[in-house]
């Protein structure tokens, strides 16, 4: 899963995003989160651009699933495949009895960040999708806190059951193996991606790593 943290209208990132998005340039599908901090119109502009781009790709089973943050009415108005629920957010129940009584728009899973072992089993039994949870390693975005490590992860993975768990937090190729260890099905990358030299070739680099654990996504 590759998270947008800022808004994407930079002509660089943009450019980055449409080379990602070519066809065939990805070894296998990415799943893309805006989690920029937009107003509603411009949430919205943003998602549909990523999933005009995204959409270039018709081949089965390589579809980039397109994940927004917060806001299950841009989600569904969007025609994004999911909304990614943070602290504050509606309770699950709610966004499920919204999007259930929602007709004409397509559904969306829905996905619950986390931040600790009880958080996931909470998360598993509200009956979400899959959990992010982090952050693992120390990262530029939580400065003067400490990772939790991949011990706390393990934790998660064993709290969460049979939901899918996705690692965040200052994720870098070279740590995957480790992370793998854990039963993670995925992780979540932002730093690694978007300060790094070349943003396409890293997305290139972390999808091709097979998850055995996750068929569909790998990043």
């Amino acid at each position: 899963m590759l998270v947008s943290e800022r808004e994407l209208g930079s002509p660089d990132r943009v450019g980055a995003l449409r080379k990602m998005l070519e066809p065939g340039s990805l070894p296998a599908p990415v799943a893309f989160h805006l989690r920029a901090r937009l107003a509603g119109r411009e949430l919205f502009a943003a998602t549909e651009m990523v999933r005009d781009l995204a959409a270039r790709e018709t081949r089965p089973g390589r579809a980039h699933p397109i994940v927004v943050n917060g806001r299950v009415d841009i989600a569904l108005a969007a025609g994004a495949a999911a909304v990614q629920l943070g602290r504050g957010a509606l309770p699950v129940g709610a966004v499920r009895g919204l999007v259930s009584h929602t007709r004409g728009l397509p559904s969306v899973a829905i996905g619950k960040s986390v931040h600790s072992a009880g958080e996931a089993a909470a998360a598993a039994a509200e009956g979400v999708d899959w959990v992010i949870a982090g952050h693992v390693f120390d990262t530029d975005s939580h400065s003067g806190t400490p990772g939790r490590g991949i011990g706390w992860l393990a934790s998660v993975v064993t709290r969460a059951g049979d939901l899918p768990v996705i690692a965040i937090g200052g994720i870098v190729a070279r740590r995957v193996d480790a992370l793998r260890q854990t039963g993670v099905w995925g992780v979540a990358v932002s730093g690694a991606v978007w300060a790094g030299r070349d943003p396409v070739e890293t997305v290139r680099e972390l999808t091709a790593i097979r998850w055995p654990t996750a068929p569909d996504c790998t990043v």
